[in-house]
């Protein structure tokens, strides 16, 4: 594995760790968080592969250290299958250079809503299905929209970055975004 992957791995689950421990929300029987909006960042410029085992990593880690020990597991698998379901859907995206935003917001709803499915079955086996309803869908909801609210200004933002797609983009071994017959009419 290459040095800028092995980093760049490193600190986007360094990432989804401080911001899913740090910056959340307590409601209900769990908390809200920013990380998945990283998570579904993390899976756009790094892949599906790297972004399943960013999310993971983040997601669980910070499920241990604020006393969730009971969701970690489910957490690791939930935050695995979500990044990686957003890096299949969308990691070719980047390398487009005009950005579609509607693909963006659609790969990024199907994978938020893969999370709420995955807590509401984990919230089915960890209490009832009334708890699962009541308490956590809504509060998994609110966290889905403000993650891809977060995350598609995020990657709008970055997009728009030379830097950015020098480094990523380019290390998808898709065309360069300069080239001017890469730009759609």
């Amino acid at each position: 594995m290459k040095t800028f992957k092995i980093v760049s791995l490193a600190v986007f689950s360094a990432l989804i760790f401080v911001v899913t421990a740090y910056f959340i929300l307590p409601v209900g029987i769990g908390y809200i968080n920013f990380g998945d909006a990283f998570i579904l960042l993390a899976s756009v410029f790094l892949g599906p592969f790297s972004g399943a085992l960013c999310g993971a990593l983040g997601g669980a880690l910070a499920d241990l250290v604020n006393g969730y020990a009971a969701y970690a597991p489910f957490t690791l698998v939930i935050k695995a299958v979500e990044g990686f379901l957003c890096g299949i859907l969308l990691h070719k995206t980047m390398g487009k250079p005009k950005l579609p935003v509607w693909q963006l917001i659609l790969g990024f709803v199907i994978s938020a809503l893969t999370m709420v499915l995955g807590y509401f079955i984990a919230n089915t086996i960890l209490y009832s299905v009334e708890t699962a309803i009541t308490m956590g869908v809504l509060n998994d909801l609110v966290q889905a929209a403000v993650s891809v609210a977060a995350a598609l200004a995020l990657t709008v933002a970055l997009k728009k970055i030379p830097y950015v797609n020098k480094l990523f983009v380019s290390k998808m071994h898709i065309k360069n975004i300069n080239d001017k017959n890469n730009y759609e009419s």
